[in-house]
């Protein structure tokens, strides 16, 4: 029997109908694995920056933990030997150097902070007094800098305001002003920390130098590492130019150093910002 026309249009919608979802099915399908890949693509990266940032937070606490350590250490020694000072001002210095100590050890928490907080959280944008924000820092170390004679040329800053990470150019600027005081030479009648900034094209710029022990060439680079050290440094160093490596990258800056071994170190920084106006 010859098929109607209603039926033959009948079948010709169906097929079309059945095409059409079909169709459709494998197309939402396909979207849909591709936003299962995308999204397991993201969990993956994140679980990675997670562990990264996991085992980072794991090594600076190692070497914290270090630094603590040994200034407890040096604490408790200059506490027993009290009672074997034979003068007030042998007293005096004691105190005072023990008191140094206690400072290193807040400096510490306030590095751990800092890097704890540029891994987890955005960074954050500013208007800063550059002048104030390094005083405060220079502050800190004040009795240290007295008891060890050291001479700190510290030219305010003159340059435009501008926005940037508060913490993270603390942090730079802090490790590396506790790096240059701790390579000064004890013997050296002289002893200086030159701190110099500006700023022009939307790039600040931060150099100090110190005319310390300097750095052996053959060891400069290795000097951002973060279990790196001196045995010619007195004191303890922080995170060091690791984590100021660190923050600079976070900062989209640039860190050189320039060192000439028993002369001195300069280290320089350049970080792009965002001006006010």
């Amino acid at each position: 029997e010859p098929v109607s026309l209603e039926n033959y249009i009948f079948l010709i919608y169906a097929s079309l109908l059945v095409w059409l979802y079909t169709f459709l099915s494998n197309g939402l399908n396909s979207t849909l694995k591709d936003k299962m890949k995308d999204f397991k693509r993201q969990l993956q990266n994140e679980k990675e920056k997670t562990a990264a940032a996991n085992q980072k937070i794991d090594q600076i606490s190692y070497k914290l933990s270090t630094n603590f350590r040994n200034s407890l250490t040096e604490i408790d020694n200059k506490l027993q030997n009290v009672v074997d000072l034979s003068s007030k001002e042998e007293l005096q210095e004691s105190l005072v150097s023990s008191r140094q100590e206690t400072y290193r050890l807040a400096s510490y928490i306030d590095d751990f902070t800092d890097s704890r907080q540029s891994l987890f959280r955005p960074k954050l944008s500013e208007a800063i007094d550059v002048t104030e924000l390094f005083a405060n820092e220079i502050s800190k170390f004040s009795e240290e800098l007295e008891q060890k004679s050291v001479q700190v040329d510290f030219s305010p800053y003159t340059g435009e305001v501008f926005l940037i990470d508060k913490s993270l150019l603390a942090l730079v600027f802090r490790n590396i002003l506790v790096n240059a005081i701790d390579f000064l030479d004890s013997e050296q009648k002289t002893k200086s920390v030159t701190i110099k900034s500006f700023s022009g094209n939307q790039v600040f710029h931060l150099s100090i130098s110190d005319n310390g022990i300097g750095i052996p060439r053959n060891e400069i680079r290795e000097v951002f590492n973060l279990y790196y050290s001196t045995k010619r440094g007195e004191g303890n160093h922080g995170l060091g130019l690791y984590e100021v490596k660190e923050a600079v990258n976070l900062l989209n800056g640039e860190l050189t150093i320039e060192s000439d071994n028993e002369k001195g170190t300069t280290v320089t920084v350049a970080v792009p910002f965002t001006s006010l106006h």
